[in-house]
């Protein structure tokens, strides 16, 4: 029998492939369910934070680029005037802005996490020289005998000299819409 809440992180490269769609009925949408209905607790790293940071930021300057440049073209073609009667006026609205929108992108992506009620790692507080920290090393996880090794995600396995019994714990990746359990 499963015990409840199953411990769960969520790598960049899974918020990358469901398009930082954060919609009702979306793939990620459907983990802040099972989040309110206390089956999955999210775990993510400041790294992973960061990194999709960077990553949904990108995107909203990449749409507002294309929508700058779909302004610029409608404009040549017609006048704003013309835009405006045709109903298409929000078009001429547009922030162009570019660190607006990657902010206004930003706090989508802390507002989802919020809602995930995710708890963040600190990872700058590990430190691996540390002669006394029983951890030995960190290295890619990698599957045995696996040649579709890069359907996989990539987490780090840290490798403890003595680790810790703990009876019934589990590590559980989220890949897609598959979760994998060790």
């Amino acid at each position: 029998m499963i015990k409840y809440p199953i411990y769960v992180t969520v790598d960049t490269n899974i918020l990358d492939a469901a398009n930082f769609d954060f919609n009702e009925k979306s793939t990620l949408q459907l983990l802040v369910n099972y989040v309110k209905k206390g089956k999955v607790k999210v775990v993510l790293s400041n790294i992973v934070v960061k990194e999709a940071e960077k990553h949904i930021a990108k995107r909203g300057v990449t749409v507002c680029s294309l929508m700058r440049k779909l302004r610029a073209d409608a404009l040549k073609t017609a006048t704003d005037y013309q835009i405006k009667q045709l109903g298409l006026g929000h078009i001429l609205d547009l922030s162009t802005n570019k660190a607006e929108i990657s902010q206004k992108s930003i706090d989508l992506l802390h507002k989802y996490i919020a809602d995930l009620d995710a708890e963040i790692l600190d990872t700058s507080k590990i430190d691996l020289d540390a002669k006394n920290s029983s951890c030995v090393f960190i290295s890619p996880y990698k599957a045995p005998n696996d040649e579709k090794n890069n359907l996989l995600p990539k987490p780090l396995y840290v490798h403890l000299e003595n680790p810790p019994y703990v009876p019934y714990l589990h590590f559980y990746f989220l890949c897609l819409n598959t979760i994998f359990r060790t």
